[in-house]
């Protein structure tokens, strides 16, 4: 997540536990409030709409490669 954080362009990411959709859709909707608390905290205005992204992996080996595939898929619309 930190790697993903520091992509510019992306602004909100949290992790994924389960690929349980129902579950997965509450995870994703709590963490995104959470976002938003915390934005209101630092003074910041509500982001921008939000293009959907996932990219999974363990990243134990990551790489030059997966650096420029993750910013080559920032700058895509």
């Amino acid at each position: 997540m930190r790697i993903m954080q520091q992509i510019r362009g992306i602004d909100f990411v949290f992790p994924v536990f389960t690929l349980d959709k129902r579950i997965l859709a509450k995870q994703a909707k709590q963490a995104y409030l959470e976002f938003i608390s915390l934005l209101k905290t630092k003074g910041t205005s509500r982001p921008k709409e939000f293009d959907l992204a996932y990219a999974p992996g363990t990243y134990d080996l990551f790489h030059a490669g997966h650096l420029e595939n993750l910013m080559i898929a920032s700058r895509e619309k």
